[in-house]
């Protein structure tokens, strides 16, 4: 047995996330995600040039997420040559094919029958949990890992038997714990059995964010809308993006509406966005997903959270109750007529709140004014793209509009630029001359000053769809000695012997490291915490790493 593994991207970064497994002695040799470069000055470089590894040596893909940093590169590799499988859970191959597509419309380096060549596969029907053989000796298992639909922490178990080793992927880690569920559309992130090694991610492995609950963030944002739509008249534009956020922004909206639905009965909501709508459709599409909860007989809902079923009013352990909520979402979702079926709680109130998905009217005509009060979710998040540009084009210059930032915006990007001179004095935003350019909803390209700016730019707290670092270690700590369903704290070990800490700039991962430690050190434990970079060429798994 010769395991190795070797780090490619997101390791001195949160793009181009790439993992190579490689073990000649059981033939086998494989990639954990496959993602685009996003955001760095080289990526067009990274993107196009040569791969680090040749497709027709592979044996295996293995797929974490959809998102395209770990997504995006997957057609090349059938352009480059690669015959085998792509194993994804079928939410993931739902969302990373829409992905894709939309990926190779704005220029990325494949064509539509790359994408099609893809062959997808799920391995096994529990989805969670289940040992799948993808290989003599070497078996994959699923863990749900609560970033966005369909995602999962994924560990590899190799060897024979007596001589196995594992290493776990976490992928994407989102912020809902087991009984603290922040998120209503994704379950709680769940634990792996401990492995000799995990890759782990550190997005925000320096960040400790104040605690929240749904609560909180349900109030904040309709705090946020009352103000825009009652005490200013005007419309709220929410940049959101695609696959998450805009399903979690129209939820929440959902939940408010059913809450005072004299109040908001006459509140017009538009999506906008191609890939809004078809992330919608999916999600409407896979949500009713079920499958049996460990060794019980209790049929659990795959994707949704407790937390949805408890803001309603309903128990997650009634079929009759999931049904009613999947009809809910499906009729927003999926815009899909509800099947007429009794409500109870706040479903009795529930309407799918998604007027229509504005399209480009024939012959390229501007699209017609929204008049406030509306509502408005557009991509993209960070305004760098997308069909919020129209938008914010016809309402930054209005003093009734608002504009509401539900999630991080980097540096230098149009988002960031507009939630900057939001936070000015009035005196200073007066004087701030800095250009910003958008499209128009002509499809043209402006260019103004900030100063000319009078829509009110506001930001909200709680839709990240990352775990901070107290969440990183709440997750690492969750694991159990082995399968049982029962462990007490004092018996939780660190879910890994050897921990790698990726997928972060090199400050989080550092703090995230230095965490770490300090826990591993508070509880008596030893554990081997390793900051690898992509020069750091090949890593052995064959010692056992406790």
């Amino acid at each position: 047995m010769t395991m190795e593994l070797r780090c490619h991207g997101a390791v001195e970064g949160v793009t181009g996330s790439c993992y190579e497994l490689k073990d000649d002695s059981l033939n086998v040799h494989m990639l954990i995600d496959c993602g685009m470069f996003q955001g760095e000055p080289t990526r067009e470089m990274r993107n196009v040039g040569p791969l680090p590894y040749d497709p027709r040596s592979l044996t295996h893909v293995l797929l974490t997420h959809a998102h395209l940093d770990h997504v995006g590169m997957l057609p090349r590799l059938y352009k480059g040559g690669y015959t085998g499988s792509v194993y994804a859970t079928v939410e993931t191959q739902d969302l990373a094919r829409a992905v894709l597509y939309d990926a190779m419309k704005i220029g990325a380096p494949y064509e539509k029958r790359d994408i099609d060549a893809i062959k997808w596969h799920e391995p096994g029907k529990a989805v969670f949990g289940n040992y799948c053989a993808i290989a003599n000796d070497v078996f994959i298992r699923f863990f749900r890992s609560s970033h966005i639909l369909g995602a999962v922490s994924i560990t590899v178990i190799f060897g024979s038997k007596g001589e196995q080793r594992s290493i776990t992927f976490s992928g994407d880690l989102g912020v809902n714990a087991d009984g603290a569920e922040q998120m209503p559309l994704l379950g709680y992130r769940m634990s792996p059995v401990r492995a000799d090694y995990l890759v782990v991610e550190s997005t925000y492995g320096a960040t400790v964010r104040p605690p929240l609950t749904m609560s909180d963030r349900l109030a904040e944002l309709k705090g946020h809308i009352d103000d825009g739509l009652f005490n200013r008249g005007g419309t709220v534009v929410i940049p959101a993006f695609a696959i998450g956020r805009t399903q979690e922004v129209i939820c929440d909206l959902s939940l408010i509406f059913a809450r005072e639905p004299s109040r908001y009965r006459d509140i017009p909501v538009y999506v906008d966005g191609n890939m809004n709508d078809n992330a919608g459709r999916i999600l409407a599409r896979q949500i009713g997903r079920t499958f049996l909860a460990g060794r019980s007989t209790k049929v659990r809902n795959a994707w949704l959270g407790a937390g949805l079923f408890e803001a309603v009013g309903l128990d997650k352990d009634d079929p009759d109750h999931m049904d009613m909520i999947v009809d809910c979402l499906k009729e927003t979702f999926g815009h899909e007529r509800p099947t007429g079926g009794p409500r109870e709680g706040l479903l009795a109130n529930w309407r799918g709140i998604t007027s229509r998905v504005l399209k480009p009217q024939a012959g390229g005509q501007p699209l017609a004014p929204i008049n406030g009060p509306a509502i408005v979710i557009a991509g993209a998040g960070m305004c760098e793209a997308g069909p919020v540009q129209r938008h914010l084009f016809e309402h930054l210059f209005d003093p009734a509009a608002t504009v509401l930032f539900t999630g991080y915006c980097g540096g230098g990007t149009i988002g960031s630029k507009l939630f900057e001179h939001g936070a000015l004095a009035e005196s200073e935003r007066r004087r701030d001359r800095r250009p910003i350019t958008l499209l128009d909803s002509s499809f043209n390209k402006q260019t103004f000053e900030a100063r000319t700016i009078r829509a009110t730019i506001a930001k909200m707290s709680g839709y990240s769809a990352h775990a901070d670092q107290a969440g990183v270690l709440d997750w690492l700590w969750s694991g159990k000695p082995n399968d049982d369903t029962r462990c007490d704290d004092a018996d939780r070990r660190c879910i890994a012997g050897t921990v790698l800490v990726t997928h972060g700039e090199l400050n989080p991962r550092r703090a995230l490291a230095a965490a770490i430690e300090a826990k591993a050190a508070a509880r008596g434990e030893s554990v081997r915490v390793v900051i690898p970079r992509e020069a750091s060429g090949w890593m052995s798994l064959v010692a056992p790493g406790r």
